[in-house]
């Protein structure tokens, strides 16, 4: 059996929601990039609430976040597509989750950009 089914991505559900998570991390990417760039400037990367910043370090290891993402978005696809043959809702609901996840890591993006603007 191959691990990507061919008629996997004919499935419009599938193209949506692997679409919509494409442009998701696409945005995260941009948004990122149009921020923070690529330098060795210092920032705070981490905030406690007991302790306030407590990780420093250089500004494109914000970029982090974007490769997480992508890992995340690559391994899913991959086993929604092998799901989707005999498991079609659970490579739907994977799919799904993928989604949602590429969302909340767009979210903490944002909020890292709104901290650091302050």
């Amino acid at each position: 059996m191959n691990i990507i089914n061919k008629n996997f991505y004919h499935d419009k559900f599938v193209r949506l929601l692997l679409t919509a998570s494409g442009v998701v991390a696409a945005i995260q990417i941009i948004l990122l990039a149009r921020r923070f760039g690529w330098s060795d400037e210092n920032i705070s990367l981490h905030y406690n609430i007991y302790l306030g910043p407590d990780w420093f370090g250089p500004s494109y290891f914000v970029y982090f976040y974007s490769a997480v993402g992508l890992a995340v978005l690559l391994i899913n696809f991959l086993l929604s597509s092998y799901l989707w043959a005999g498991y079609r809702w659970l490579s739907y609901l994977v799919l799904f989750f993928n989604f949602c996840f590429i969302v909340f890591l767009l979210l903490s993006s944002l909020a890292l950009i709104y901290y650091l603007s302050l």
